[in-house]
């Protein structure tokens, strides 16, 4: 009797759920989510330039699935190359139109970007001489493409009395191998000089001079000198010979002896040679008129280097004379005598002509005349 109750309840419940579909033929309860069988894993990975992709497993027949990855408008697969966390939705459709979802991770890691002997495109020790700007290390070779550089310290303008000391850390400037490279490992403890610049003095004209001598004090002008810079010449003499000329700077700003080199004195020779006399401009052609007086020329007296001179006078028949009176053509010759031989080059003689022209007739008017009749 039992066994036939047992046997009824079970034909009951099969009844029931075929009427409600709830169940199947053996009397197993029909799942309500058609996509309960679904899966869709995790992937994770590292970035190597090539596509990852992801998709559901097991899939009802006649179903289909499009994917969203990270609210994007939806596509038929995954696959992603760019390193990054991607949130991907699986959205399902079966043959009865109903709709189910599934969200997986996928997980691209930066890969690793490896730089052979990052050494070798930076010193280990760098000296640069000031020029008012700041200083920091900079690469002694290219760097490849898209890798840059970051110099951590204090950049370091004026000279110091020890080395400044600086960490390079490698970046990317490629916005694409930023995203999907870890940058290389940088490098440490870089020293840095700032040492005291030295003066351009390749304008400087300072060089041995010669002159002749002519009972003045000489010496050797300087031109050229940096502006930065007061400059003094000390050296030179009167009399024929050789002079040691010294050119010694100073700072004009005391500061700047910590900034810079003081320029090592500069030395030059001045040579006095056996002198030229400069005679005035008088012994050159000229014509001067008739006014009744001895006109004969006369060298003035005091010409530097001169002791004497001598004046000879010939009219136009060549003929010496002591007078110039009367209009002609005169020959005039002045020969001269150095005041010291041994200082003074020999004047040679100078030859010129004077011309005395007869005088211009002047006609005044008598203001005491008056015309006849008047």
């Amino acid at each position: 009797m039992k066994k036939k109750l047992l046997l009824l309840m079970a034909l009951v419940m099969i009844l029931a759920c075929a009427l409600l579909s709830s169940c199947d033929v053996t009397g197993n309860k029909k799942p309500t989510d058609p996509f309960a069988e679904v899966t869709f894993e995790d992937v994770t990975g590292t970035y190597n330039g090539e596509a990852k992709t992801m998709a559901v497993a097991n899939l009802p027949a006649g179903a289909v699935v499009v994917y969203s990855i990270d609210g994007a408008e939806p596509v038929a697969a995954v696959s992603i190359v760019d390193a990054g966390t991607y949130t991907v939705e699986a959205r399902m459709t079966d043959a009865d139109g109903k709709v189910g979802t599934k969200t997986a991770t996928m997980i691209i890691a930066k890969a690793d970007y490896t730089l052979e002997n990052p050494e070798q495109y930076f010193a280990a020790e760098y000296t640069v001489a000031y020029d008012r700007g700041y200083h920091t290390p900079l690469p002694i070779k290219a760097l490849p493409d898209g890798l840059s550089f970051i110099a951590v310290g204090d950049p370091v303008v004026a000279p110091t009395a020890e080395p400044a000391t600086f960490d390079i850390q490698f970046a990317f400037s490629d916005p694409k191998m930023m995203r999907n490279y870890n940058p290389p490992a940088g490098i440490s403890g870089i020293e840095l000089s700032v040492v005291k610049a030295t003066f351009d003095l390749s304008n400087v004209v300072f060089d041995d001079a010669a002159v002749s001598f002519d009972n003045a004090y000489h010496s050797i002008d300087i031109t050229g000198v940096p502006e930065e810079l007061n400059v003094r010449v000390e050296g030179g003499g009167v009399a024929m010979g050789q002079y040691p000329v010294v050119a010694t700077f100073s700072f004009k700003k005391a500061s700047d002896a910590d900034l810079y080199e003081l320029p090592a004195p500069m030395k030059a020779t001045l040579s006095i040679g056996i002198g030229a006399v400069d005679l005035p401009d008088i012994f050159e052609d000229k014509t001067v008129y008739y006014n009744g007086k001895n006109l004969y020329p006369m060298v003035p007296e005091g010409i530097n280097g001169v002791a004497s001179s001598a004046t000879v006078v010939k009219n136009a028949d060549g003929e010496e004379v002591s007078e110039v009176i009367l209009p002609g053509v005169y020959t005039v010759t002045v020969t001269f005598t150095v005041s010291d031989p041994d200082k003074y080059q020999a004047i040679a003689p100078k030859t010129y002509d004077l011309t005395v022209a007869k005088a211009p007739v002047i006609v005044t008017k008598d203001p005491t005349w008056k015309p006849v009749g008047a």
